[in-house]
């Protein structure tokens, strides 16, 4: 390690001088704007002399906090988590917001763990793919495409997936037009 004369040359003179400052240690961008308005060393410069961020905050006896391995779900515990929560489960979005404001797992989670299949039957949440989506459209509006409005409005009666989610699927309006009534 190259010499710097501006901060300590040993691992104590650094963790004394950073004492004063470890209110300021949560985070390394957090800390390089502190660092930088009060000529401080930047978070490299003290990763170099203690190795990782991590280490640098346990040598002063600070809370790890942040980047931590996700906890680990076992089976029957997603399992527990739909049964308990199925009404939550109105689409992939809405149960992202719910989990991450109650701290449980994310959709992918449960669809990693337990497949697409299972999440579906137990919170009848559909995940939608260009086939449902044609056997839905269709079941709707067997002779004739709708247009956007006219999808909207089943689509809210019959709380069906919003035209976005047709549009991310098939690119377009036109293009679903195309495939579901001239395929």
């Amino acid at each position: 390690m190259a010499r710097n004369k501006k901060y300590p040359l040993d691992q104590q003179k650094l963790i004394e001088l950073l004492q004063n400052h470890k209110d300021h240690l949560t985070s390394m961008s957090k800390w390089n704007v502190y660092s930088k308005e009060h000529d401080l060393p930047h978070s490299q410069t003290i990763i170099k002399y203690f190795g990782t961020w991590n280490k640098v905050k346990e040598a002063l006896s600070l809370e790890q906090q942040g980047q931590s391995r996700p906890p680990e779900y076992t089976d029957e515990m997603l399992l527990e988590y739909l049964d308990r929560y199925k009404e939550e489960f109105t689409s992939i979005s809405e149960w992202n917001t719910f989990a991450k404001t109650n701290q449980l797992p994310s959709y992918y989670t449960f669809t990693r763990h337990l497949g697409t299949e299972i999440v579906e039957q137990k919170t009848m949440t559909m995940v939608w793919d260009k086939n449902k989506l044609k056997r839905l459209i269709l079941s709707y509006f067997p002779d004739t495409p709708p247009t956007v409005a006219k999808w909207m409005e089943v689509a809210n009666k019959e709380k069906l997936p919003s035209h976005m989610t047709i549009v991310r699927h098939f690119k377009s309006w036109t293009q679903m037009k195309y495939e579901v009534y001239r395929s």
